[in-house]
């Protein structure tokens, strides 16, 4: 049985249309079987694909997380310490970028909220035999006070928060390089502080004692955990419209947005995972100095956002995974010794100098960092083909141009009368070429 041949008097796009189906005689049940076998497996489910792509970035940075982790497992005991560093430096990243990314200022105080959840975890971890003898002048309620992690963690976060808010007060009207330059003299301010404040932080002396118990089964779920309130944050209506006013503050407060609350939101969120990190970090060295959170671990922190990618979530994890790496095998090779089976002479100060340079080559070569500021993702089996539109047919014999219109028939009535032509006069001059030669209609002649 042959197909229909086309109407000839239809044009190309009524040709190619399907025809439709007399709603009277259309099968409920096969109507829905070819709705649903159309929709693709994500959809069946009842998932939104809007829901799998925004989950995307923080199930594939939480994989790749996790891999590097089990990598790290089987190997020594430093490749297991260097992971943990690596780990709790992704926490630090992390929520850096929860007000960096999102907002489009460059901030260099965010030390301070590591700083706070360090000393804050310190002190509430520590012993209270060790604490009594180390801080004798130390608050009664304080010096008695010792938390297990989890709750020491979660302390350091909310007074990370309380400094957050002070500074956001204060800092209210400021924009651009204004607030970067203001979170500087905040981090030399605190940083003064902890130097001299001899009765809580011992000053230049440092706390030590500190349980230096973390390991990578205690670092991930952190990590995990603050990708994914970086994640929520960025997909909420606050992330949104901080994002808005990083690509166009003018139109963004045009349109509305009230900038500065949006950033004091993301800060407020950024100094609770800055000062989980912190904790992390102080119970990974096990003793605490105010050059620990100081300008080295600054500049570290935005050198891995920056080769990331500093405009999105999985620029801060991968960069931290790259930077880790490296540093530690620049690290190696500035101590000197063997590298596998290669034997190296000290270098002293490459690490610096190599970190440095891979920093200035970011911005030369690639300013997006390693990501370009795109997140990583991937498309689920069925969605790919049920949100795609039907490619348009190819011609086919009976059709062979389905796609354009037929040009139009020429009416009889519209036809001249052969009674009225008559025959053209020529150009007289027989040496005008072919080509050029015109052919003139008849002059009319007047009749008295």
């Amino acid at each position: 049985m042959t197909a229909p041949r086309p109407d000839p008097q239809a044009t190309g796009a009524q040709r190619t249309a399907p025809q439709a189906a007399d709603p009277q005689t259309t099968d409920p049940q096969a109507a829905s079987a070819q709705t649903t076998s159309g929709r693709g497996v994500g959809a069946r489910m009842g998932l939104r694909p809007s829901v799998l792509a925004r989950s995307a970035p923080a199930v594939v940075c939480s994989l790749l997380v996790l891999a590097v982790s089990g990598l790290a497992l089987l190997g020594s005991e430093t490749t297991q310490r260097t992971a943990t560093q690596m780990l709790v430096m992704g926490v630090i990243t992390v929520g850096t970028y929860i007000y960096v990314g999102n907002s489009g200022v460059l901030s260099f105080g965010h030390v301070v909220f590591v700083a706070v959840g360090a000393y804050t975890t310190a002190l509430t971890t520590l012993p209270r035999g060790l604490k009594q003898a180390l801080l004798p002048a130390l608050p009664g309620w304080l010096a008695e006070l010792e938390l297990g992690l989890p709750a020491a963690l979660l302390l350091s976060g909310l007074l990370s928060v309380l400094v957050a808010a002070l500074f956001a007060l204060l800092t209210l009207r400021l924009d651009g390089m204004a607030a970067g330059i203001a979170s500087l003299a905040l981090l030399i301010s605190v940083n003064v502080v902890i130097s001299n404040w001899d009765a809580v932080t011992r000053g230049s002396q440092g706390i030590v004692g500190i349980p230096a118990d973390l390991t990578i089964g205690t670092a991930v779920p952190w990590l995990i955990g603050a990708i994914a309130v970086a994640l929520t944050y960025q997909s909420s209506r606050s992330g949104f419209r901080l994002r808005a006013s990083r690509e166009d503050p003018v139109a963004a407060a045009a349109l509305g947005i009230r900038i500065r609350r949006d950033r004091s939101v993301a800060l407020v969120i950024s100094a609770f995972v800055c000062g989980v990190g912190g904790g992390l970090y102080a119970r990974f060295l096990g003793a605490l100095t105010p050059g620990d959170v100081y300008l080295q671990l600054t500049l570290l922190t935005l050198l891995m956002l920056i080769v990331g990618g500093i405009r999105s979530l999985s620029g801060a994890v991968v960069g931290t995974l790259f930077i880790s790496v490296l540093a530690e095998l620049l690290r190696r090779i500035e101590a000197g010794g063997g590298v596998g089976p290669v034997e190296i002479h000290p270098h002293p100060g490459i690490q610096q100098l190599i970190l440095a340079l891979t920093l200035l080559l970011t911005l030369l070569l690639r300013p997006g960092g390693i990501t370009s500021g795109r997140e990583l993702g991937f498309a689920p089996p069925g969605w790919l083909g049920a949100h795609r539109k039907d490619p348009r047919p190819g011609p086919t014999v009976d059709d062979p141009a389905p796609h354009s219109d037929p040009p139009p028939r020429s009416d009889p009535a519209l036809r001249p009368d052969p009674a009225l032509r008559s025959e053209p006069v020529q150009c007289s001059d027989p040496a005008t070429p072919r080509a050029e030669r015109h052919d003139v209609p008849p002059p009319k002649q007047d009749h008295p």
